[in-house]
């Protein structure tokens, strides 16, 4: 769970850092709700890492017979 969090946390911060160097216009306050997508972002990313891959095996396991 801290390692979420860190990883979590450090990447929204390099993506803000990311977006206000590289974005048009000079750097200024960055939106909360842009910080909340990239939150998001990621929840829904760690979420089908953990989900999707036991889906995709029962679904092989049933229809093509494998183990």
């Amino acid at each position: 769970m801290i390692t979420f969090g860190v990883n979590t946390i450090s990447g929204i911060l390099k993506d803000k850092a990311f977006i206000q160097h590289f974005g048009a216009g000079s750097p200024k306050h960055f939106p909360a709700v842009s910080l909340g997508l990239l939150f998001m972002r990621d929840i829904i990313t760690m979420a089908s890492a953990f989900t999707f891959p036991h889906i995709i095996a029962k679904q092989l396991k049933t229809t093509m017979g494998m183990s």
